[in-house]
C-alpha cells in the first residue's frame, strides 16, 4: 500500500496530457490518493481532439511507429488493442516543382536532386541512424555540421537547410546533432521492409486512448479536475504543501507538474532562485497549425517534404492517407505545422490570410484543385509547443525531483534526444510516478 504513516498519500498532478495522466494512472492503481488539475475543458494537451464539421478531429497530428513501445504495451493495457490499425503509408518530396516519391532506396536512387555519391552517403547516414545507440558522442555537435559531414554542403542545402530554418528559425544553427538523430532513427524503424514504411493509430483518435486511461484513474479512486488552472502553489521550508484553484485549495504531500516550464514558471511559487533560472533558460518556440478539410485527396502521401521557391513551409501531413476510418465521410484532412515564436509576426497573422496564403501553396502542388474542394480550414496556436534542443542540451536539464522537497518537474524538454510523441510522454510518466514510489519508500524506512 501507500500509506505515509496513517494516511493515504496525497499527491498532485499538474497537466492532463499523456504524461500527466500516465503518472496519475501509475500513482493511482498503486494505492496513492491522485488529484490531477487540467486548465483546458478536455483531457490530451496537444494531443487533444476537438470537433470540427462533425468529425472528432486531433488538434495537432499522431501516429504511432513501431518503435513505439511504451505506447503499445499502455494500448494492449488499457483493452484497446482492437482500435490499433497499421497501415503502409507513402512518402514524397515536392522538388522545384515536381513531385517524387521519397523515403527507400530505389526513389533515392531516382531523386534528381542529389549526385549518386550524395545518395550514397545520405543512405548511409540513414542506415548509421537506424543502428547507432551513442547520442551521447554526438550531443555536443551541431546538427548542421554533423547533417555537412555525413551528407556535404550541397546534399544539407537541398534535404536538410529549410526544412530546419522553418521549424526553427534563427535557432537553427544550435540544435543538437542528437536530436537529428533520433528523428532518422525513429522514421528508420517505423519499417518493416526496407521499402517500405508502416504507420499505426488508433480507431476514434486519441481521443479513445485518453477517454480509456481516465476512466482506468477513476476507477482507481484518482480524481481528474478539469477546467483547473493552478493559480498557487504552496510551499512552506522547503517542501511542498499543496496547491490553489480558482475554485478551491488542495493539501498535498506530493507534486508533478507536466506542463510547459515557461507555464510552470508562471505559477506563483517559492522556489529557488538556482532552480529557477536552470529552468528559465531552458528555450521554447510556438506553433501555428493549419488544418484544411478537403473534398478530395490532395496526393496519395502521408508526409509530404516540400523544397520549392514558391512555397514558404516545410511540408505537410495529409492524414487521412493514414487514417482512412469511415468518419471522416471521405474528406482528406491535412495538417500543415510552422513553427515560431509568439513574437514572430505570421504568429499574429488573421487565420482567413493564412488560410489564403496557404491554400496558394496546396494549389501549387495540386494545380486540379478548386477553391470550391476546400471544404473548411482552422488555425491552431500553442505558445510553448518545441523546446530547442540545442548542443550539450541534456546537461541543462535539471533531475526530475526538484529541490523542493516533494515537487516533481518535467515537461516535454525531458525527453531529449527524443522528440515529442505519445510514447515519451508515457515513457516518462511512469518514471514521474517511480520517483513518487521511491521517494515515499525512503520517508517509511527514514521513520517520517
Amino acid at each position: 500500500m501507500a500509506d505515509s504513516g496513517n494516511e493515504t498519500m496525497k499527491i498532485g498532478i499538474i497537466g492532463g496530457g499523456a504524461m500527466g495522466l500516465t503518472a496519475a494512472y501509475e500513482l493511482a492503481k498503486s494505492g496513492y490518493s491522485v488529484v490531477l488539475f487540467e486548465s483546458q475543458d478536455s483531457l490530451g494537451g496537444m494531443a487533444a481532439s476537438f470537433s470540427w464539421n462533425g468529425i472528432t478531429i486531433e488538434k495537432y497530428y499522431h501516429f504511432i511507429c513501431l518503435p513505439d513501445v511504451a505506447y503499445l504495451e499502455f494500448i494492449k493495457e488499457l483493452g484497446l488493442e482492437r482500435r490499433l490499425r497499421w497501415r503502409a503509408t507513402k512518402m514524397s518530396y515536392f522538388y522545384q516543382g515536381q513531385l517524387y516519391r521519397w523515403g527507400d532506396p530505389l526513389s533515392l536512387l531516382r531523386f534528381p536532386g542529389l549526385s549518386l555519391t550524395q545518395k550514397f552517403r545520405y543512405g548511409l547516414n540513414v542506415l548509421y541512424s537506424k543502428y547507432s545507440q551513442d547520442w551521447r558522442r554526438i550531443e555536443d555537435v551541431s546538427a548542421e555540421k554533423w547533417l555537412k559531414d555525413w551528407l556535404g554542403e550541397e546534399a544539407f542545402e537541398v534535404l536538410w537547410k529549410a526544412l530546419l530554418e522553418f521549424k526553427f528559425g534563427d535557432h537553427a544553427h544550435e540544435l543538437s546533432a542528437a536530436w537529428i538523430w533520433s528523428r532518422i532513427r525513429r522514421v528508420a524503424n517505423s519499417r518493416k521492409k526496407l521499402i517500405q514504411e508502416n504507420y499505426g493509430y488508433l480507431d476514434g483518435g486519441t481521443s479513445v486512448f485518453f477517454k480509456a486511461l481516465a476512466e482506468k484513474i477513476e476507477q482507481s479512486g484518482g480524481k481528474i479536475e478539469l477546467s483547473s488552472p493552478v493559480s498557487k502553489i504552496n510551499i512552506r521550508n522547503g517542501r511542498i504543501q499543496g496547491i490553489q484553484t480558482p475554485r478551491r485549495e488542495y493539501p498535498l504531500d506530493a507534486l508533478i507538474s507536466t506542463i510547459p516550464l515557461p507555464e510552470f514558471l508562471d505559477i506563483p511559487a517559492d522556489l529557488p532562485e538556482s532552480y529557477r533560472r536552470t529552468l528559465a533558460n531552458i528555450g521554447y518556440i510556438g506553433i501555428m497549425c493549419a488544418l484544411f478539410l478537403l473534398k478530395k485527396h490532395l496526393t496519395e502521401n502521408f508526409w509530404l517534404n516540400i523544397k520549392d521557391p514558391r512555397i514558404k513551409i516545410p511540408g505537410l501531413i495529409e492524414y487521412t492517407n493514414l487514417n482512412q476510418a469511415s468518419y471522416f465521410r471521405g474528406l482528406s484532412l491535412i495538417y500543415i505545422p510552422q513553427y515560431m515564436p509568439e513574437s514572430d509576426p505570421r504568429y499574429a497573422k488573421q487565420d482567413k490570410d493564412i488560410a489564403e496564403e496557404y491554400s496558394s501553396y496546396l494549389g501549387i502542388i495540386n494545380p486540379g484543385l478548386a477553391a470550391s474542394d476546400i471544404v473548411d480550414f482552422k488555425i491552431i496556436r500553442a505558445r510553448h509547443a518545441q523546446p530547442i534542443p540545442g548542443v550539450g542540451f541534456s546537461k541543462r536539464l535539471p533531475p526530475l525531483k526538484s529541490p523542493v522537497e516533494g515537487l516533481y518537474v518535467a515537461d516535454t524538454s525531458f525527453y531529449f534526444p527524443e522528440d515529442r510523441t505519445i510514447d515519451q510522454s508515457i515513457s516518462l510518466g511512469k518514471r514521474l510516478a517511480q520517483g513518487i514510489s521511491h521517494g515515499a519508500e525512503e520517508a517509511r524506512s527514514n521513520g517520517r
